[in-house]
């Protein structure tokens, strides 16, 4: 009887052991999922609110580009005590043209447990207004613009293997990594008159090829602008604008620059033009959605 009393007072202990023990594993638990209930509140709390700076970089990016595409650049990083913020620029990858950017907000912090936490948001900007004939200048500044380094050319002994020294430029313009020169070859011995250069490098243009605008003319082109495949001069040839009805005395030339030696393909004789020598001749051109001639009446000719 008294081993049997002693057995059961040894179950007692043992069961109060495991009671004891099972109550301190759920008060852990309930401990546990409180506090990391908290934690996660916290952490979402915070993601929300880094998500919203990381969406008003981006709508202030595309408000930017609406404005003025040039102003969407890179921003260095900077902090307010909590979140860090920055801006990445770069080119689309799959536009492969300098009218498309990839802004990406990213927005960093560290949690209570200094664990490091990041929220990025990405989106296209593009400057499809002026994508025919639009700068194509990176206004990205990179370098050390305060000790800028110049480097010059001569046009003939440099550029087109030629010592001669009378190369005046008449017009210019760069375009998606090509240079479109045209000069003035009244007291030159070659018969080119407009040159393609390849100016990828950023530095020193490479000739690519160069041909004559006007077989009857040297003067060459008064102006350029190039947009996609094709590049727009200004010709410079003075004729007798009263008489002459034919293309021949255009003052408006269309090369196609697809291939590497470009091609006339067009010259267009503004109706109306009088006037003989240096009247009516084409001096200057721009582009926005058509062609704009200005003559030397001092008129402007849109087609």
């Amino acid at each position: 009887m008294e081993k049997l009393t002693a057995i059961k007072k040894g179950f007692s202990t043992i069961e109060l052991l495991i009671a004891i023990g099972l109550m301190t594993i759920v008060l852990s638990g309930v401990v546990l999922v409180s506090f990391g209930n908290q934690y996660f509140l916290i952490s979402a709390e915070e993601y929300s609110e880094a998500r919203v700076v990381a969406q008003e970089i981006i709508e202030r990016a595309q408000a930017e580009a609406r404005k003025d595409f040039r102003m969407v650049n890179p921003r260095s990083k900077t902090s307010d005590g909590y979140y860090t913020s920055e801006v990445i620029v770069t080119s689309f990858p799959e536009a492969k043209d300098y009218f498309s950017k990839l802004v990406t907000s990213v927005i960093a912090w560290q949690d209570d447990s200094h664990i490091p936490r990041k929220v990025e948001l990405s989106t296209v900007v593009t400057n499809f207004e002026n994508i025919n004939g639009g700068d194509t200048c990176n206004s990205h500044l990179m370098g050390d613009w305060k000790n800028p380094e110049v480097y010059s050319y001569e046009f003939g002994a440099d550029l087109v293997s030629d010592n001669s020294s009378i190369f005046p430029i008449s017009a210019i313009d760069a375009y998606n990594d090509r240079l479109y020169v045209s000069l003035d070859n009244s007291s030159s011995p070659i018969s080119s008159t407009f040159f393609v250069f390849d100016i990828s490098t950023g530095r020193a243009p490479l000739l690519i090829s160069g041909i004559d605008n006007d077989a009857a003319s040297k003067i060459g082109l008064n102006s350029i602008r190039a947009a996609n495949s094709y590049a727009y001069g200004a010709n410079g040839k003075q004729s007798n604008f009263s008489s002459c009805t034919t293309p021949a005395c255009g003052q408006l030339q269309i090369f196609d620059t697809k291939n590497p030696i470009p091609s006339l393909i067009k010259t267009y004789k503004i109706p109306g033009i009088t006037g003989t020598g240096g009247q009516g001749v084409g001096k200057s051109l721009f582009l926005q959605k058509w062609v704009c001639v200005y003559w030397s009446h001092q008129n402007w000719h849109w087609t």
